[in-house]
């Protein structure tokens, strides 16, 4: 995504802790704040929010789910709309 607006700037993620295998998977947002335009040559500075979006996050193993698509751990309301585009 270059440029997006409303609901295409909502995409699914997984977060979990490496050491673990324990985390969750949902929707979030993606807002940059600040691209980092400048001078060729300058220090880049990329200011990006991700804000969760929709139901309550599900949890995610990775012992368990990793073969698993996000589609079969994810609860059907929270990413059916984005895995049928």
């Amino acid at each position: 995504m270059i440029y997006g607006t409303g609901q295409s700037t909502v995409v699914p993620y997984v977060y979990f802790n490496v050491l673990t295998g324990k985390g969750e998977v949902g929707r979030m947002s993606v807002m940059v704040e600040n691209d980092g335009s400048g001078d060729a040559g300058s220090k880049a500075e990329v200011s990006i929010n991700f804000s969760k979006v929709g139901d309550m996050p599900m949890a995610f193993d990775w012992t368990a789910d990793k073969d698993k698509p996000i589609a079969e751990i994810e609860s059907p309301t929270v990413l059916y709309d984005i895995v049928e585009e």
